[in-house]
């Protein structure tokens, strides 16, 4: 089975217990309005770059996909029931 890197970085200065299975996630998403000065490739010291990657499978998880939809019922009832219409 393939595996994906994650780097987790604790900066909270207290010891954090990681159990195995356990469910470890950040997305963060930025607003990008102009175009990089320089390409990641071309940048130096670039991590991962060419790595050979797989398609991310977490639309696939329903325990997730049902986490999704009470945030989003809950955080955007008008979008949910648009969502939930189509």
């Amino acid at each position: 089975m393939p595996s994906m890197s994650i780097a987790i970085t604790n900066q909270a200065g207290k010891t954090i217990n990681i159990k195995p299975m356990i469910r470890v996630v950040q997305l963060v998403i930025f607003n990008i309005v102009d175009a990089p000065e320089t390409k990641y490739k071309d940048r130096d010291g670039t991590k991962y770059y060419e790595e050979d990657a797989n398609h991310s499978k977490l639309h696939e998880d329903a325990e997730l996909q049902r986490h999704f939809e009470k945030v989003i019922k809950r955080e955007t009832p008008r979008f949910y029931e648009k969502m939930k219409a189509k």
